[in-house]
């Protein structure tokens, strides 16, 4: 990772505008639409291209893929993670969030849960179809044992990285990645594992996979929600922390 020695070396947090091709067939898949994944990969891949492109045009030195290939920062990661089955939030669940701001500020969170699908998305595209959709992707179900099976996954996003950035003028590039602390509001631990500590480190076993990968290809890897709790309790944050420094062993 290169130091700002000479410069600020200018960076941004990650997810960027999706083209329109890659929402509205993103959609079609999510609500069980007909759509074609050829055609869903192709445009993933001339919009991350393009994106980073842009991203080096307008002075960005350390560009991403812009998170065009995934629906979300979290809602990604059940396809790399066995075991691990979304599900409809709980009544109540949709108001927690880190550190309880959603409780504290329940009027604003009320609104902004109806608007936040639309805000990145193109005018012309309606998201009526999936109002009531779970966005982020944070409440899932645990039906065996937490593995990692995103090898493929996370190898396609670091060639297509490679592909975007090869002969560009940049300092760094990174990938993002979800941490193991973001399966907060997970159900079914207890079939599998003794306690949600247990758990967690389970996920950071899992997850090391991938950032592994990340690091080896040379990219920088970002993590958010490094470490959080509902209820924002000092020993939770702790063991988040801990659970983070196990994901990320020998990892340079």
């Amino acid at each position: 990772m290169k130091r700002s020695t000479d410069r600020i070396l200018t960076t941004h947090t990650g997810s960027l505008v999706r083209t329109r091709e890659i929402i509205e067939e993103m959609k079609a898949r999510l609500i069980g639409k007909p759509y074609d994944q050829a055609t869903l990969d192709a445009d993933i891949r001339s919009g991350i291209l393009d994106v980073v492109r842009k991203q080096v045009e307008v002075g960005i030195d350390i560009p991403n893929d812009g998170e065009f290939g995934r629906r979300g920062f979290i809602a990604y990661v059940h396809q790399r993670l066995g075991g691990l089955v979304p599900r409809e939030p709980e009544p109540g669940e949709a108001m927690l969030g880190p550190g309880g701001e959603r409780l504290l500020f329940p009027g604003f969170s009320e609104q902004y849960d109806k608007h936040f699908r639309f805000i990145w998305m193109h005018p012309d595209i309606s998201m009526d179809e999936v109002a009531n959709t779970p966005a982020n992707g944070e409440w899932f179900d645990l039906t065996e044992p937490v593995t990692y099976v995103g090898q493929a996954a996370v190898q396609h996003d670091i060639a297509l990285l490679n592909e975007a950035t090869s002969g560009l003028d940049i300092a760094d590039a990174f990938i993002t990645a979800v941490t193991p602390n973001a399966h907060r509001y997970d159900r079914g631990i207890e079939q599998f594992y003794p306690n949600k500590a247990a758990y967690l480190y389970a996920l950071a076993d899992a997850m090391h996979e991938e950032y592994k990968a990340i690091t080896d290809a040379g990219f920088i890897l970002q993590l958010d929600r490094a470490a959080v709790s509902a209820d924002g309790a000092v020993e939770a944050m702790d063991q988040g922390v801990e659970v983070l420094n196990h994901a990320l062993r020998g990892i340079q």
